[in-house]
């Protein structure tokens, strides 16, 4: 939420993806449409990005997807793919389970985002 805020989100093709990593030092997030793209082949593109690119986290985000949040599905309404730097989500992430924000989500959803909820 804190980049989308700060401006330092960008909206890109996935043929700019290379181009760009490394992030520069404002950009925080990329979200890449990915219109028109089945559900497994957006989380097989993912993955293969996710191996390319070890230091970054690529997330899918499909309308196909079945998991939810309280009962509520918490994907956009057209599949995309969004890319972080790992060590800054992967810090966000342990900051937002030391307080707490993880406790009431659905562990099938924590499983498949690989957070590990602190007791």
């Amino acid at each position: 939420m804190k980049a989308w805020l700060n401006r330092e989100v960008k909206l890109i093709t996935e043929q700019e993806i290379e181009g760009l990593i490394p992030f520069p030092p404002d950009l925080s997030v990329c979200v890449v449409p990915k219109i028109d793209i089945l559900y497994p082949d957006l989380v097989d593109l993912c993955d293969q990005y996710n191996t390319k690119f070890p230091e970054y986290i690529f997330l899918d985000s499909h309308p196909d997807e079945t998991l939810t949040l309280r009962g509520k599905k918490t994907v956009w309404e057209y599949p995309a793919m969004l890319i972080q730097r790992r060590d800054e989500l992967l810090e966000a992430r342990g900051t937002l389970s030391k307080m707490g924000f993880y406790k009431n989500w659905d562990k099938d959803l924590l499983d498949s985002l690989g957070i590990q909820d602190s007791p």
